[in-house]
């Protein structure tokens, strides 16, 4: 958690996932990294904090919407963008996809869920090299 010295107030809070078979494959999965301020003072605490936590794998990673500021933020605290995600949900009797350039060529894959839901490799996922 990240508190306001002054307040006592919590404006920050981080958790990560280490089970098994993330270690195993030398990652680690924030559920929460999360501050209230847009300052990126607040989200180097939070990593600065967390840090010695995350010794025992070789990166730690986090999804965002699109377009959001935090991923900015994220950016210039060394997260990088490892792919997307879309989730597009509908009838999938004629399906018609418009992506972008730069996103298309970052598609690794489509997975058929059900005959209404296809996920496509759209949400950014911002990864940090710990080691």
């Amino acid at each position: 958690m990240l508190q306001n010295i002054s307040t006592g107030r919590v404006i920050g809070a981080a958790s990560l996932i280490l089970e098994e078979p993330y270690r195993k494959a030398g990652k680690g999965r924030f559920m929460i990294f999360h501050s209230e301020t847009s300052q990126v003072g607040a989200y180097r605490s939070l990593l600065n904090f967390i840090s010695g936590m995350i010794s025992e794998v070789d990166e730690v990673y986090l999804f965002v919407s699109p377009g959001r500021p935090v991923q900015k933020i994220l950016e210039e605290i060394g997260f990088s963008i490892e792919r997307y995600f879309f989730v597009l949900k509908g009838g999938l009797e004629h399906v018609s996809l418009d992506i972008p350039k730069e996103i298309n060529s970052q598609i690794s894959r489509l997975t058929f869920v059900d005959r209404h839901t296809v996920v496509l490799s759209t949400r950014p996922s911002l990864k940090l090299q710990v080691t």
